[in-house]
């Protein structure tokens, strides 16, 4: 989920809540003021009808007036009643309109040319509910008109305040440690970003520096191991050829090249695994695997006849994979291997390739305790480090992988599909 319309998500609740609260704040407030100019309304007319009476000269006790019943008191009552003014509410029935309408009225008494008046003055109210429908109303469409343009706004600016952020992701996603391309800088006035390319720049120097002298000792290690190691066995080799030699010396002599080969192969195993650690083969190829695999089993098929072993190979032709094309070599070099050197006399050898996964099946004396996750290569007795560069093969292109143990045989699945 992108970083604008997280922040959206998290913006519009508070959004609504705010806005919803100062609907309320705006609805106590009309109906506050709505009353306070319904009570001034009154206040207005109450000096109205007392000049009205002032002057009324009639003689009936009811003076019928368009927004007031105005009533003639005995001083008598007078003195009964409360004398201050009453602010309420009423509703009155409208036969006209059929309908029931809410007046504030204002009841008061006054007395003048010696005669005494009870006085409820009114004016229509504004419907509360009304208004209540209209401030629900004003905040649906603020609240959606809030959501749009912090929307639009958040789209706008985010494009343009996170541009560098997005410059300096770029050129680190094209950092490549091969040195085919560096990491260049994405020029910036925020700060906080200008920090974050100068931080980048400094590890990816630094990520460098050590990439280039682990390369290096890794070559001189290569240089330096294998040469010495070529001129031992290359000894060993003349040592054998003696005819003076018993056969105990010659078992110890062949032991000896046996182990150097053997620490030459590792050697190259472990120069091979780090170089695939160090991203030495980023370049894809879009690979018939299909073809290859049928190729690879073309090749070892008198080996494989050799040691007596039945091979069943299901491939369903035309499956592709993105990998290197050495890595793809090398992967299928290290399965079949394993498969033969691990397999027993007159035992067999299982191929199937579905364009979801690879599973290859052998016969074995050799099988051991699995990990629990049953993918860890190097805890199978008899795998040796061939398989650590299937691991680290699959782990590169993000390959599911596992080993499926079964009696007197074990199957190695990898799935396809990264993930």
């Amino acid at each position: 989920m992108r970083l604008v319309v997280k922040e959206l998500i998290f913006n519009l609740p508070a959004i609504i809540i705010v806005v919803a609260l100062g609907g309320g704040i705006f609805y106590q407030s009309i109906e506050s003021v709505l009353e306070t100019n319904e009570d001034e309304v009154l206040k207005i007319r109450k000096q109205y009808i007392i000049d009205l009476l002032d002057n009324y000269k009639g003689e009936s006790p009811f003076i019928e007036h368009a927004f007031a019943d105005i009533y003639e008191i005995e001083e008598e009552d007078a003195l009964h009643l409360p004398v201050t003014d009453v602010f309420s509410d009423t509703i009155i029935n409208n036969p006209k309109l059929d309908e029931s309408i809410l007046y504030r009225q204002l009841r008061f008494q006054y007395s003048t040319n010696g005669r005494n008046y009870m006085v409820w003055a009114r004016t229509a109210e504004v419907d509360n509910d009304e208004v209540l429908q209209s401030v629900i109303t004003t905040i649906v469409i603020t609240c959606l008109l809030m959501a749009v343009v912090i929307s639009f706004l958040n789209v706008y600016f985010f494009r343009k305040i996170w541009m560098p952020f997005h410059g300096i992701l770029s050129n680190l996603t094209r950092f490549n440690l091969d040195g085919s391309s560096e990491y260049v800088s994405a020029p910036s006035s925020v700060k906080e970003f200008q920090m974050l390319d100068a931080t980048l720049r400094e590890i990816t120097s630094r990520l460098q520096s050590e990439y280039d002298e682990l390369k290096d000792f890794t070559s001189y290690l290569t240089h330096e191991l294998q040469t010495p190691l070529a001129v031992v066995n290359g000894k060993i080799d003349l040592l054998i050829q003696d005819q003076s030699l018993s056969e105990d010396q010659l078992r110890s002599l062949v032991a000896i090249r046996n182990t150097i080969l053997s620490i030459s192969e590792f050697e190259k195993t472990l120069i091979f695994l780090k170089r695939i650690e160090l991203g030495q083969f980023n370049q894809m190829g879009h690979i018939d695997f299909s073809a290859t695999l049928t190729s690879k089993l073309e090749q070892t098929e008198e080996l494989i006849k050799l040691k007596k072993i039945s091979l069943k190979a299901d491939i369903v032709p035309n499956v592709m994979l993105d990998i290197h094309p050495q890595l793809i070599d090398t992967l299928l070099n290290n399965i079949i291997s394993n498969s033969i050197r691990h397999n027993i006399k007159n035992g067999f050898i299982e191929v199937k390739l579905t364009p979801r996964e690879l599973k290859v099946t052998n016969s074995t004396r050799e099988v051991g305790e699995l990990s629990h996750e049953g993918a860890d290569f190097i805890s199978i007795r008899g795998l040796g480090v061939g398989a650590s560069i299937i691991k680290a093969i699959c782990n590169r292109h993000q390959l599911n992988f596992k080993v499926v143990q079964e009696d007197n045989a074990y199957s190695l699945v990898i799935g396809l599909h990264p993930g």
